[in-house]
């Protein structure tokens, strides 16, 4: 599921979900949208806020991202999975 979709479904604003996950409504936004970039450890703290609810999946769909090209990206050594360009 994505991001978007969980905050629709729990009918929960991203002013609320941020402060769950320690970053700003700003930074849930362009999550949801798939502009900011995600560590590892900020996508785990959004999947454990979810219930797991949210995937990892559902946010690398987002931002344009698929499981392979996740797996293969330098950026996973670096704990930065950036964002579609």
């Amino acid at each position: 599921m994505t991001l978007d979709h969980y905050l629709s479904q729990a009918g929960m604003t991203a002013a609320d979900f941020g402060a769950l996950i320690q970053v700003s409504e700003a930074s849930v936004s362009r999550i949801r949208k798939g502009e900011q970039n995600l560590s590892r450890n900020l996508m785990r703290r959004i999947i454990e806020a979810s219930g797991g609810k949210v995937t990892a999946d559902g946010l690398l769909h987002v931002a344009g991202i698929t499981a392979a090209q996740h797996v293969a990206s330098p950026d996973v050594q670096s704990e930065n999975i950036g964002a579609a360009a």
